[in-house]
């Protein structure tokens, strides 16, 4: 899910615990995975300017939420399919471009 403004911590249902309407943010599923892509990353000796991010039809949710969540982190996202319904779209099109320039491609 993309970022929902109306909730106080702004994320989706992708860093959430609980059904989506009574659900509550959980910043340790958000470290979680933020820990377990460090560790590959330091134990691959990946190159941080090349760490790209794709989601896959539902998964365009948390590609775009984690991509807006985690400035310049990512050098690229790749979309596949999207299924998105956001409106208005432009809050969360602000968050992903004013902080950073991060290529995005939309495949169908």
């Amino acid at each position: 899910c993309p970022p929902d403004y109306d909730r106080p911590q702004g994320a989706g249902i992708w860093l959430r615990r609980g059904w989506y309407e009574t659900s509550t943010y959980a910043p340790e599923m958000e470290a979680a995975l933020f820990a377990l892509i460090e560790t590959v990353c330091c134990s691959c000796r990946v190159d941080r300017r090349r760490v790209s991010l794709v989601g896959s039809s539902m998964g365009v949710y948390a590609a775009l939420e984690l991509a807006s969540r985690w400035p310049r982190f990512f050098s690229a996202v790749g979309l596949v399919a999207a299924h998105y319904e956001l409106d208005p779209m432009e809050p969360l099109v602000a968050k992903l471009t004013e902080p950073q320039s991060l290529p995005l491609w939309f495949f169908h």
